[in-house]
């Protein structure tokens, strides 16, 4: 299993706004606190983390990039991205690898990023404006403070004061409009939301073989070790982190 951090430098906390370096500061300590957390869980229960799942890659920019299991990676996989934000570098990158990416993110930032980026001409390439929740619902995401943060959020962020609304479905109901199997990947970055929306994913079991998950803040790192803990029961095996972002896979056949 690898960690690692986005970004090397410690002092670039204090280089923004003192509502934003607050915010970077809390961010650091969460990544923290919520990494050791998994880990001490893993060597309470003393259920050995997946250590041979072969080479991790890197794939997307700083900004966008996710550590993928590359001997997990089959031809033609279908992947869910949840989360687009203004960076699809992950999602070029699944693209050129001869994948088909639905991709989706009720933020108009989001539409707008992907209607110039030339994504929406690739016939393997489909975007939904939509948000990933538990069930067909319409919630309100409260827009950051900083003009540079595209990522509207549930949660209490440190907010402009607007909010976006967001019309959202469950994966599973994305799966039975669309007549699709489960995906063969699912990326969630969905400022949030991922606990509910793993939580039904669970319930309907909806398990695809790899699974990338951000946690985010600010909430209680107990709430990531219980959907850790729900992903392990599973069967899932947590390979790689990366600050908030947590890469699993499934092993055994579904």
């Amino acid at each position: 299993m690898k960690t690692s951090s986005h970004n090397k430098n410690p002092w670039f906390i204090f280089q923004r706004s003192p509502a934003v370096s607050l915010r970077n500061v809390w961010r650091k300590i969460y990544c923290y606190a919520t990494s050791r957390a998994c880990l001490t869980l893993a060597t309470f229960h003393r259920r050995k983390l997946m250590t041979d799942c072969g080479p991790i890659e890197i794939w997307g920019s700083d900004l966008g990039r996710r550590l993928v299991p590359v001997e997990f990676i089959t031809p033609s996989m279908l992947c869910y991205c949840a989360g687009v934000g203004e960076d699809t570098t992950f999602d070029e990158k699944l693209l050129k690898a001869g994948h088909t990416v639905f991709a989706f993110d009720p933020t108009p930032r989001a539409l707008r990023h992907v209607s110039k980026s030339g994504l929406l001409a690739n016939p393997r390439f489909t975007f939904l404006p939509i948000g990933i929740f538990s069930g067909d619902t319409v919630l309100q995401l409260n827009v950051p403070a900083d003009p540079n943060d595209e990522s509207c959020s549930i949660l209490p962020i440190i907010s402009n004061g607007q909010f976006v609304e967001a019309q959202c479905k469950s994966i599973g109901q994305i799966m039975r409009e669309r007549n699709h199997a489960v995906p063969d990947l699912v990326k969630l970055d969905i400022e949030g939301s991922e606990h509910e929306a793993l939580r039904a994913m669970l319930h309907d079991r909806i398990l695809p073989r790899i699974l990338m998950v951000e946690f985010d803040q600010p909430a209680s790192p107990w709430k990531v070790i219980k959907s850790v803990s729900r992903l392990r029961a599973c069967g899932y095996v947590l390979v790689a982190i990366d600050g908030l972002n947590y890469t699993f896979v499934l092993p055994k056949p579904r």
